[in-house]
């Protein structure tokens, strides 16, 4: 799901993350991979914004939050894989 770059004005064509948790849920997804997010800034928010919030936001919901670093495999069977809060530590 698409989750950065987001602005009040561009609202239209870009979700902030508590609506990228609410369209997750409503589709009934088992997992969610955000994306577009922790790039290169075009919105006033730092980079890694979108995805601490939406790990926030994910974490009364149904569905399973992916987070790979780059090059990571997902399992999307394997509901026991974690990912590691990588942004964490780069910020």
């Amino acid at each position: 799901m698409e989750n950065g770059q987001y602005d009040a004005a561009w609202h239209a064509v870009h979700c902030h993350p508590n609506e990228v948790a609410q369209a997750t849920e409503e589709l009934n997804a088992r997992n969610m991979i955000p994306v577009h997010h922790s790039k290169f800034s075009l919105a006033k928010h730092p980079w890694y914004e979108p995805i601490t919030r939406i790990t926030e936001y994910s974490k009364s919901r149904k569905y399973r939050l992916a987070t790979p670093m780059i090059g990571e495999l997902v399992e999307l069977d394997n509901d026991h894989q974690r990912f590691k809060q990588w942004w964490e530590n780069i910020r």
